[in-house]
């Protein structure tokens, strides 16, 4: 039983370029209106380029939204399913960097505003421990670890570094 539809395929597959292409190019708006098609909104869609509509976007609301819901469907399906993912596996990483990105995106914004003297060792170390034990949550099934479970600490900071690239 595969992962995803057809059509579900489609988005997925936007929704993974949209977590490796530039934030800050018309390929990215391009990625939200493949995923959406006709649910894409026109209005401001240039939000990538206006920080301050980030938040509240419908088109990345949408997005988001759906992609939550898959991701917990897809997690559900290998947890039933413990065989390799083979051509699929790809198609999962995507959807779930994207999603849990942007899942943890408010929480890498408050530690870049929040002074360095004034963070406290233990403040980025609970915001890396949250964004890890969600990603885990979706990578370990049991005894079996999916290869990105590795290079978290890794992707954390990659997070954050594009989350400074918007301020």
């Amino acid at each position: 039983m595969p992962l995803f539809t057809a059509a579900e395929r489609q988005f997925v597959e936007a929704v993974g370029r949209l977590g490796h292409c530039n934030p800050f190019t018309a390929e990215r708006i391009a990625c939200e209106r493949l995923a959406l098609g006709r649910e894409f909104d026109e209005t401001k869609a240039d939000w990538n380029v206006r920080f301050e509509d980030e938040r509240a976007h419908p088109n990345l609301v949408r997005v988001l939204q759906r992609s939550d819901a898959l991701l917990e469907r897809a997690r559900a399906t290998i947890e039933r399913r413990p065989g390799d993912l083979g051509a699929e596996f790809p198609l999962y990483e995507g959807l779930l960097l994207t999603t849990v990105y942007h899942r943890h995106r408010h929480a890498l914004d408050e530690l870049i505003h929040t002074p360095q003297r004034n963070r406290g060792g233990s403040r980025p170390a609970k915001v890396y421990q949250a964004l890890a034990a969600d990603a885990n949550r979706y990578l370990c099934f049991g005894d079996r670890r999916l290869p990105l479970a590795e290079p978290l600490p890794h992707l954390f900071a990659g997070f954050f570094q594009i989350r400074r690239a918007f301020e």
